[in-house]
């Protein structure tokens, strides 16, 4: 399996300016309900706005399918270079200075097949959960070459069991000819649960299957993993569909069954009070360098203090590599901000031109209180947990959204850094978070 690089903007640019019309696969998995989504796509020339969108319906084929003509439209961002899909322009469309919105809606699973003009090329796609939203979770976006060839493996990871939900299985069948899979299903510790043969996946298409879990006897299961593997070129991905909007989740394929790796220590017990004056401390961690780390783990106790402005955000910590060749000079893996005077908590999920900021509401971090704070950066699963705790242990927010920059590997000479507060107040909104003590940090890794 391999993925292309145009996220970065150089090669980008490049490739918009010298290929032809390049087709997306972007597999929908099942979570239940309508929900918003956003695809970015990358254009030199602005002149280029039309789109060629056909969503395949679960179990059905998408040879010979007549696509709709959809556009692109510059979206919160502004940036005309980045433009984003829309199903409605005169719905989403807004006369600047205003920001337009270009989303579209989809109500099941199915494989959305995109093809863009001559140099517009396709970057990334995402779903939003909830109308905030809740969580925000990347949805591949591909070429055929992206995809895993026949023959090969796919695992996709951390499958769950809560009583009668339960996460399912999707896959999707790249080629113009209709194919066959197998799947292997194990438990967390890697006992063999049930095999499966001979699941035909249609042309251009995808299957689900709901009841993949239906020999886990127990009521509850975690880090169960499907083996997959197909006889065409093919995609895999889970998804946990519930009521409960936070509870929701993509489950995405590995090419390597799961394992917890090696474990490193990047910091140990660091310190930090933002006071005006010193209000941001960053930390380089030591990865080592051209090294795929699995993960990445953070731990603080932070101890806060009332507001001494009336700047209503207050930035607290995030993680991120600097990068001259993208929007805001790095490449953010997430961004943690409270807003005080609505007790909410808000997780940037550092996608520059989709703009996904979640939020969980009723989180009232007192002042002059101690809270954990507990962060999982898990590359394999691409899953982002923010889990914050009282003093006593209970837990005050739990947050999981999708990890969209997922690569945490550092080149030679490259940098990846820990950053607590921020420098100054920014448009009378965006505050340090003065008198904090950040305590008891320590961030750890697994390669």
């Amino acid at each position: 399996m391999k993925r292309h690089l145009w996220g970065c903007v150089i090669a980008a640019g490049l490739v918009a300016g010298q290929a032809g019309a390049v087709e997306f696969f972007v597999p929908i998995p099942h979570l239940g309900d309508r929900y918003k989504f956003n695809t970015e796509f990358f254009r030199t020339d602005l002149s280029k706005t039309n789109v060629d969108y056909t969503f395949v319906a679960e179990g059905a084929s998408g040879v010979g399918v007549t696509p709709t003509r959809y556009k692109v439209l510059p979206g919160p961002s502004t940036d005309k270079n980045h433009p984003l899909l829309t199903d409605n322009y005169g719905r989403d469309f807004r006369q600047p200075p205003a920001r337009s919105e270009p989303k579209y809606y989809l109500s099941a699973g199915g494989l959305a097949i995109m093809e863009g003009e001559q140099g517009l090329l396709g970057i990334e796609s995402a779903v939003f959960i909830g109308s905030d939203p809740t969580s925000g979770w990347e949805i591949p976006m591909l070429t055929k070459d992206d995809a895993y060839e026949a023959g090969d493996k796919a695992y996709v990871l951390n499958l769950l069991k809560a009583g009668t939900t339960v996460s399912h299985l999707s896959l999707y069948n790249f080629d113009s000819t209709a194919g066959v899979c197998g799947t292997t299903l194990r438990s967390k510790t890697g006992q063999l649960i049930e095999q499966r043969t001979g699941l035909a996946v249609p042309a251009r298409g995808g299957i689900r299957l709901a009841d993949i879990l239906k020999l886990v006897a127990d009521a509850s299961a975690t880090g169960l993993y499907v083996e997959v593997t197909c006889n065409r070129t093919f995609y895999a991905l889970g998804s946990f569909p519930t009521s409960k909007l936070s509870d929701i989740r993509v489950h995405y394929p590995s090419p390597e069954p799961p394992t917890e790796g090696t474990k490193e220590t990047f910091l140990s017990n660091a310190s930090f009070k933002a006071v005006q004056g010193d209000s941001i401390k960053t930390f380089d961690l030591p990865l080592a360098p051209n090294t795929r780390y699995r993960s990445i783990y953070i731990d603080l106790d932070a101890t806060t203090a009332a507001p001494i402005n009336n700047a209503y955000f207050r930035t607290l910590f995030g993680l991120w590599q600097p990068d001259p060749n993208v929007r805001f000079g790095k490449t953010l893996y997430f961004n943690l901000t409270e807003r005080f005077n609505r007790s909410k908590l808000f997780v940037d999920l550092g996608t520059p031109y989709i703009e996904i900021l979640t939020r969980q509401n009723k989180v009232p971090l007192l002042s002059n209180r101690t809270y954990k704070f507990h962060i999982e950066i898990n590359a394999d699963q691409k899953m982002i947990r923010t889990t914050v705790f009282n003093a006593s242990g209970g837990v005050v927010a739990d947050m999981i959204n999708g990890l969209f920059n997922d690569n945490l590997r550092i080149p030679n000479g490259g940098r990846m850094v820990f950053g607590l507060g921020s420098p100054k107040v920014v448009d009378n909104a965006y505050s340090p978070p003065y008198n904090w003590r950040f305590s008891k940090i320590v961030v750890t890794g697994y390669k």
